[in-house]
């Protein structure tokens, strides 16, 4: 009787196969790193207009970048602003970089600064002091790519995947790995203006009218009593803004301009970012460093013309329009709000009064 082939070995080879491919594309992918994570590889182009979450997977590449001489990083607070828009501002720097994307938290801000510090040579450092830094320290945004910026080499190989293909790809024909960004800018811009009108509308002044009156009594309610629990503050940033100091960047603290309905719709629910424990996490940068040499920490929340008018805001956290966009720009560039020990009981005083008395239109 004639033996059969066990069904087995079409599984198999299969598997071998499978396998053999993984490791040819891993291999590709590896070798072209089109993120600039490796010290072999070779130099990925950069687009200074792509200011959208792909930054996310950009840090090393940009950080490593010598022609870059002035470098922002942030938040969503800090995603409107182009390259023509920071010279126009700072018209000293002939390459700047906005190096921001959506959602940062302090986990994922660490790593990229410790990134900066790593390779950066940037003569200029824009950091923006968003209200998450009063979160834990180890708070992250969930999509934040971190194994690209860790010292475990075994986590690159999460690095293989369908846009890490399509990246390197683009990559090994001298592209830019993200060629489709200005559709998603396009999308975002459309998002903007819708999210603009809703919030002017009268509904969008009715919900904030609402917040208002529900927690315009416990809008002062006690906060953190102590420097030291605010780890994203002291344990990262004060460490890191020193290591600036010390090689001789010239760094610029922007504390955002947020509308005094923050702290109704979102502070009076989140501990972290109620008024106190706002106030306690501004006091206690100064105190860490504000004597510091070549940093300069600018409060844009104490230009009265940006965030008295409820029209420059697009919801109670980001300013919205170019003439307020550039007006904030031009207030850090000048240091005309800029925050030190000698003024700081009287901005916190000012802040606290300003949100306590605030009336919607």
């Amino acid at each position: 009787m004639k033996k059969e082939t066990p069904l087995l070995w079409p599984f198999v080879l299969v598997s071998i196969t499978f396998v053999i491919l993984y490791w040819v594309v891993a291999a590709f992918v590896l070798i072209e790193d089109p993120y600039n994570i490796y010290s072999w590889s070779r130099p990925s182009r950069l687009q200074g207009e792509d200011i959208t979450d792909d930054n996310r997977l950009l840090v090393a590449a940009v950080a490593k970048n010598p022609d870059i001489d002035l470098l922002m990083v942030g938040s969503s607070t800090a995603m409107s602003y182009f390259p023509d828009d920071i010279k126009r501002a700072f018209p000293e720097s002939r390459n700047p970089y906005n190096l921001s994307y959506a959602g940062a938290q302090p986990f994922d801000r660490n790593l990229t600064l410790n990134t900066v510090l790593r390779y950066g040579k940037p003569k200029r450092v824009i950091i923006w002091f968003d209200y998450t830094y009063a979160l834990p320290s180890k708070a992250e945004r969930e999509e934040f790519p971190a194994y690209l910026y860790g010292t475990t080499p075994i986590n690159d190989l999460r690095m293989v995947n369908q846009g890490a293909v399509r990246a390197a790809y683009y990559k090994a024909r001298g592209q830019y790995i993200f060629p489709h960004y200005a559709v998603d800018l396009e999308k975002r811009e459309r998002a903007r203006a819708s999210q603009y009108k809703a919030f002017q509308s009268k509904a969008g002044v009715a919900s904030v009218r609402a917040a208002v009156s529900r927690y315009r009594g416990s809008v002062l309610r006690p906060g953190v009593k102590s420097c030291h629990q605010l780890p994203a503050l002291t344990d990262q940033l004060l460490p890191q803004l020193a290591e600036f100091s010390k090689r001789g960047w010239k760094v610029d603290v922007v504390i955002p301009a947020y509308s005094p309905a923050f702290y109704y719709m979102s502070g009076a629910m989140g501990s972290s970012f109620a008024l106190n424990n706002q106030l306690m996490l501004r006091r206690c940068l100064i105190r860490g460093a504000g004597n510091m040499q070549n940093v300069q920490i600018v409060e844009l929340d104490d230009d009265s013309v940006l965030v008295n008018n409820f029209g420059n805001f697009r919801d109670p956290y980001h300013i919205f329009g170019r003439s307020a966009l550039d007006r904030a720009l031009s207030d850090l560039n000048a240091g005309a709000q800029r925050l030190t020990s000698g003024n700081v009981n009287s901005y916190l005083a000012s802040l606290s009064k300003r949100v306590v008395d605030y009336s919607p239109p």
